[in-house]
């Protein structure tokens, strides 16, 4: 066994997903049964994904990463004149929120960068039309990260 018994017995019923309800899998190993087909192409790639994680010094070599990645974005729309949601001090370290600038609207912003080659997220809820997400996972050189705040900026200055 790999978890505390009493763990499991405590957050019986809490999971988000089937394939991640470790308490069933754990009921049901014990009839020598197994819920579903496990999805064993799920569990080779978490793993690849722990190993590259190790190989590169861990998870929090990889946190700090992304917050290299986010202060460079943060930075660079700064300088175009637009504002994070939140200080660096309360916001994630690989999805970070930016007010879109006044006159400046989510779907055109967003096809003009996919049009460059990037992805930004519209604001959810409330926050759907005032702001736009960034995320900074992935296979991203620093190279990507200036192009993609010269494209906004581009973006932003065409609008205004």
């Amino acid at each position: 066994m790999l978890a505390d018994r009493a763990l499991l017995d405590a957050r019986r019923g809490s999971s988000p997903s089937v394939y991640l309800d470790l308490q069933r899998y754990h009921d049901e190993q014990r009839t020598g049964l197994s819920p579903f087909t496990q999805a064993v192409h799920a569990c080779f790639a978490l793993d690849e994904a722990l190993n590259e994680i190790a190989d590169e010094g861990g998870w929090r070599a990889r946190q700090a990463l992304y917050r290299r990645r986010t202060a460079r974005v943060r930075e660079g729309l700064a300088a175009v004149g637009i504002d994070p949601l939140l200080p660096a001090a309360e916001s994630a370290s690989m999805l970070t929120s930016f007010h879109l600038p006044a006159g400046v609207e989510y779907p055109p912003l967003h096809d003009q960068l996919k049009q460059a080659g990037f992805v930004i997220y519209a604001g959810q809820g409330h926050l759907a039309g005032g702001i736009f997400r960034i995320a900074t996972m992935g296979d991203i050189a620093d190279a990507d990260l200036d192009r993609l705040v010269a494209e906004i900026g581009s973006a932003v200055g065409a609008s205004h």
